[in-house]
């Protein structure tokens, strides 16, 4: 019997111990940072925070005036319609403001969400960076604001295809290349176009 009392003092210790802890964290009069242990909410950890200069805006806000309407009204519907402008391109509230600040393009922001990761589903998009396409970029063939694999042509391509022969400058409008593929090269129209089968 006696052994039972000691391990209800001990628990009841415990359970002591743990509530005068909580309370004084939660007072502010003990803080331990390095294991997320801080008092929620205290006034001047608010106020710290209120000072901070405002770096992102909303992705409603990049169709504001006008300035990336069309581009909103084809990502918003596609399957990164779910992702913030600010997620790819990076805190834009100061571009929004003053036009001469460039946003972040970055093709390896890419692999945060794709890269090949045990973890994610089997049916995510997934590639492995180090040998995919590692000599171009990922917008060299996706599109990021319409995201999918790269179009299928209809007709047969071999490696030696000459692609711009036909599809160069000058080619009529249905052989057009996209304004976005202006200035690349048969080689890159073959790593990323495949013939119909």
């Amino acid at each position: 019997m006696t052994h039972l009392i000691r391990a209800g003092l001990v628990l009841g210790l415990a359970i002591a111990s743990f509530l005068v802890l909580r309370s004084l964290i939660l007072q502010g009069r003990l803080s331990f940072p390095e294991f997320a242990l801080r008092p929620p909410l205290q006034e001047s950890n608010t106020a710290q925070w209120a000072n901070q200069p405002l770096e992102f805006s909303n992705s409603p806000a990049c169709a504001g005036s006008l300035c990336h309407q069309d581009i909103y009204d084809v990502w918003v519907t596609s399957d990164h319609g779910g992702v913030a402008c600010e997620t790819c391109h990076g805190p834009a509230l100061a571009h929004g403001q003053d036009t001469n600040i460039s946003v972040r393009i970055d093709h390896e922001e890419c692999t945060l969400c794709h890269a090949k990761v045990v973890g994610r589903p089997l049916d995510f998009p997934q590639v492995d960076p180090a040998g995919h396409y590692s000599e171009t970029t990922c917008t060299s063939c996706h599109k990021a604001h319409r995201p999918g694999p790269p179009s299928i042509i209809s007709h047969e391509v071999s490696e030696g295809s000459d692609c711009l022969s036909c599809h160069g400058a000058g080619a009529p409008p249905d052989r057009a290349v996209p304004a976005d593929h202006i200035g690349r090269t048969n080689e890159q129209c073959l790593s990323c176009h495949e013939a119909a089968r």
